[in-house]
């Protein structure tokens, strides 16, 4: 989906528009998360927008194409003959709740990534996981990531408008356009590879190992440690660079 055609959409029907291009973009297998960039653009230059009103209309747009996706991602294996013998197996491996909810968690956290998702969500259909747990894990996902870079353009905001002022300083008084405020691309891929590299710096091993042998209270528990291992380390790694020069 052309970028100029989102925030096309977005501009001329605001919070609809914005549900619309979210759910598109999930929808469609492949694309790249550009809605991402056109809230947080949204968030910035937009004078009345809610949070928690773009977090209900862009990651319900999300989630639902995701849903969308998996669905007939399901639909479309369970014609094949291969697809029929795989979930004759693969519905006893998911007949237990907590492999059905480890794999929700995973989802949930699979949805925080700025990230195509298509290449993991697609190959899970073909093991015919619920659809309702899909729904419930990837909509939270989705909502969450939404609010995260909302409060990245809400926060870029005063940087944005006077990047902008020094650019355009010509520009209409009545504000900018929301395709002008393309150099909040730069911003929001720098907080996409700052979530994508926490989520993959965690030890997930450790997490599902403390969910299986002790709950979801334990292993909530050791994920917050290890969000806080991470923190640490980062924030030791930034010393000592400052310190070095380094």
């Amino acid at each position: 989906m052309d970028y100029q055609l989102m925030v096309d959409i977005v501009e001329e029907y605001g919070l609809p528009g914005l549900a619309i291009v979210s759910f598109i973009n999930n929808a469609i297998p492949g694309l790249p998360p550009f809605y991402l960039t056109v809230i947080s653009a949204y968030a910035a230059v937009s004078e009345n927008s809610h949070w928690l009103a773009t977090a209900l209309y862009a990651g319900l747009g999300a989630g639902i194409g995701k849903v969308a996706l998996f669905a007939a991602s399901l639909y479309l294996f369970s014609r094949t003959g291969r697809g029929r013998l795989v979930k004759k197996y693969s519905s006893k491996l998911m007949e237990s709740r907590r492999a059905k909810v480890s794999l929700a968690i995973a989802i949930f956290f699979i949805a925080l990534l700025p990230i195509p998702d298509d290449i993991i969500y697609i190959p899970l259909a073909a093991t015919f996981y619920n659809l309702l747990y899909f729904s419930i894990a990837v909509i939270t996902g989705k909502l969450v990531l939404v609010t995260l870079f909302y409060g990245v353009g809400r926060a870029s905001k005063g940087l944005i408008s006077a990047l902008l002022d020094y650019l355009l300083p010509e520009a209409p008084a009545t504000g900018y356009p929301l395709g002008a405020v393309l150099m909040l691309v730069a911003v929001s891929l720098g907080f996409s590879l700052a979530i994508a590299a926490l989520v993959l710096a965690i030890d997930w091993t450790s997490v599902y190992t403390t969910y299986i042998n002790q709950g979801s209270r334990a292993a909530a528990k050791t994920l917050l440690k290890e969000v806080a291992r991470i923190a640490s380390n980062t924030k030791n790694t930034l010393r000592y660079a400052v310190r070095t020069g380094r």
